[in-house]
């Protein structure tokens, strides 16, 4: 207990001052790595004048350990269609997955492989943004103009995202553009039911600079008509207070090159959102309206080792308002919550990498329901990250996890997973292999785990403090066929077999 006091201490005391501290210095101090190509021969030195190679140091994203595992992406052109929407839109229009929306502005949830909302992590920049008081996102409430990149994982992976990870995972991204120049684009949207809105985006990059700066709002009547069977006949009515008076996004982000193997990350996330809450067509006089917002802000550096290993570190601050209210009756919520990680990756090899990381969140709530004192509460964890390719057609992975909560230990995480490429038409050296043409089989199993939210903890009455987690495994068999005829080409089918429980829930 004395060392979990002294190490929250240090990561959230006033201001964050150990954080900044750190960043500062690990920017001054840290030794220079090599990140350009060996130099020219000297006796060729005085002749010609010679351009280095640009290094570009590249985060190790936390997907390459998750072998065996089905895996949806959608990058920067697919979400370009809905700049103007939300992750609920471009999910509902693209992956195929089941997402239960009551309309523009409202509730929008999902739910994967059988599993709640309360089941699937969302995480943005490599940081969980889940509500710790309802423990999930309302996707409706995600502009996707603050991201350039989304992901879908279906199937357990709380070994690489944490707690939530049951039924899988929903990752968004704001990734550098280092192409130089400046661009823009804008975007107006319009649609049924008094659906108006629009997009405004702009980026600039130099050598060692990338800027890039979005905007988005959108509004919607939702005046829903609908028919009554009546003994007098049939009777049109007008279902009305599910308006979204208004839902903007404001979202800056930059990276820095640092030297010769450093690059320093900065982003925010700002949303607004003003809604009525849509009543039921039996429920008369309803007048309920909701006020979200957030605030998110994330700051990053990592770093390439001489050995070919890379070190990052994250620090972040999130605030989540919801002010509700419904014929005089209110309820107010405002969580704060800081996070920071580390991590380390090292080669072990030319056919394997490990990563070993820490991270740490402080929740602090002022919430109606849970009485007159603010809540706080500490969680950490510790994960281990290997990827091993034996074979080039082979790819294997060993993955585990520890989180410390404050009603004990969650369950231990283990993850495994494997892909053999048991036919490939293409020469070994032409693409990667995980991209190759040909037939792929896949397999992992995994154990994962849900804390407790803060609602189910604190809130008054009902709320158990000594609740524990939920825990549960999975295990997931599959086929992946690729179809390349040509360079600008590609076809992907994939059959998936799986199973999963999850106890204590």
């Amino acid at each position: 207990m004395l060392v979990f006091n002294i190490f929250q201490n240090a990561l959230f005391g006033p201001r964050g001052r150990l954080l900044g501290y750190t960043l500062a210095g690990l920017l001054l101090a840290s030794p220079a790595a090599h990140g350009q190509a060996a130099p020219p021969r000297p006796d060729t030195l005085a002749a010609h004048r010679h351009r280095l190679p640009e290094a570009r140091v590249r985060g190790a994203r936390p997907e390459q350990f998750a072998v065996g595992s089905r895996r949806l992406e959608l990058d920067s052109a697919a979400l370009a269609q809905y700049r103007g929407g939300t992750a609920a839109d471009v999910l509902g229009a693209r992956s195929g997955l089941y997402i239960k929306n009551y309309g523009p502005g409202q509730l929008a949830t999902i739910s994967l492989r059988g599993t709640s909302a309360q089941h699937t992590a969302v995480l943005w920049n490599g940081l969980n943004i889940a509500l710790p008081t309802l423990g999930q996102n309302d996707l409706a409430l995600l502009p996707i103009s603050g991201n350039t990149q989304l992901a879908v994982q279906p199937g357990p992976a709380a070994a690489l995202y944490g707690s939530g990870a049951v039924g899988g995972a929903i990752i968004l991204r704001t990734e550098p553009d280092w192409r130089p120049g400046l661009r823009g684009s804008g975007q107006a949207d319009g649609g049924s039911f008094g659906l108006r809105g629009g997009s405004l985006e702009a980026r600039t990059a130099t050598p060692t600079l990338a800027v890039r700066v979005a905007a988005s709002y959108r509004q919607a009547l939702n005046d829903y008509p609908y028919y009554v069977q009546e003994p007098a006949g049939r009777v049109r009515y007008t279902l009305r207070n599910a308006a979204l008076r208004h839902q903007w996004s404001f979202s800056p982000d930059l990276a820095w090159r640092v030297g010769r193997a450093g690059e320093l990350t900065a982003a925010a996330w700002l949303t607004d959102a003003d809604r009525e809450i849509q009543p039921g067509v039996s429920i008369a006089g309803s007048n309920a309206r909701e006020i979200d917002q957030s605030r998110r802000f994330v700051l990053g550096y990592r770093r390439a080792t001489t050995g070919g290993g890379q070190w990052a570190v994250r620090g972040a601050w999130f605030e989540d308002i919801i002010n509700y209210s419904d014929q005089g009756a209110i309820s107010n919520s405002r969580v704060r919550t800081t996070q920071s990680q580390a991590e380390y990756t090292a080669p072990l090899g030319a056919r394997a990498s490990l990563r070993l990381g820490t991270e740490a969140q402080h929740f602090a709530a002022v919430v109606d329901g849970y009485g007159t004192d603010p809540i706080t509460e500490n969680r950490t964890a510790a994960f281990a990250l290997l990827r091993y390719d034996p074979r080039p057609a082979l790819r294997l992975s060993a993955n585990l996890r520890q989180a410390a909560l404050p009603a004990g230990l969650a369950p231990l995480t283990p993850t495994v997973g494997a892909e053999w490429d048991i036919y490939r038409p293409l020469a070994a050296d032409t693409v990667a292999p995980a991209s190759r043409p040909g037939f792929t089989l896949k397999a992992s199993a995994a154990r994962t785990y849900r804390a407790p939210t803060l609602n189910e903890r604190y809130w008054q009455p009902g709320g158990n403090p000594n609740l524990l987690a939920e825990s549960g495994h999975g295990y997931e068999v599959g086929l992946r066929q690729r179809l390349a005829p040509n360079s600008r080409f590609q076809l992907e089918n994939e059959l998936t077999a799986f199973t999963q429980l999850v106890d204590n829930w």
